[in-house]
């Protein structure tokens, strides 16, 4: 029961979170090959398991041998960890142009339709001939009109 950590939920978007999350991981990532943060042989467990691919380092082997393999998983962690950024990344690119080209449809037909409403107004407008007169007996937008004479 102690091993539960609550995260209160935040009001985001979970890819942007998924993105934050991978974003500090590589930080932590970055500042473990600079020899900022010193190197927890339990740690680098848990990036392995997480799917950094590889076994997490025995606990009894040579210094030289523990910080290749932690080389190995860290470089593993984060080559997973690129590939899935530059995956969203591609997928979000692929959103955006989708949404772009959808909008781009819209506001064509948006002016079609505005080309449209301005013609049907200047053909009623044309029909008018007297303040008495309305319109003509014809069909409009198929609607029965009639003549209505003052």
């Amino acid at each position: 029961a102690k091993n539960i950590k609550n995260k209160p939920k935040i009001n985001e978007d979970p890819k942007d979170a998924l993105l934050r999350e991978y974003q500090a991981e590589i930080e932590k990532l970055k500042a473990m090959l600079r020899g900022e943060i010193p190197s927890d042989p339990q740690a680098l467990a848990a990036v392995a398991a997480m799917g950094g691919g590889g076994a997490p380092p025995p606990h009894q082997t040579t210094q030289k041998q523990t910080s290749a393999e932690e080389t190995e998983v860290i470089e593993n962690a984060k080559m997973r960890i690129r590939e899935e950024y530059e995956g969203e990344m591609m997928r979000m690119k692929q959103d955006f142009e989708d949404m772009k080209m959808s909008k781009e449809k819209l506001e064509e037909e948006m002016g079609h339709l505005q080309e449209h409403y301005q013609q049907e107004l200047a053909n009623v407008e044309s029909h008018i001939t007297s303040p008495g007169q309305v319109m003509h007996a014809g069909k409009y937008h198929g609607h029965e009109k009639c003549d209505v004479r003052g």
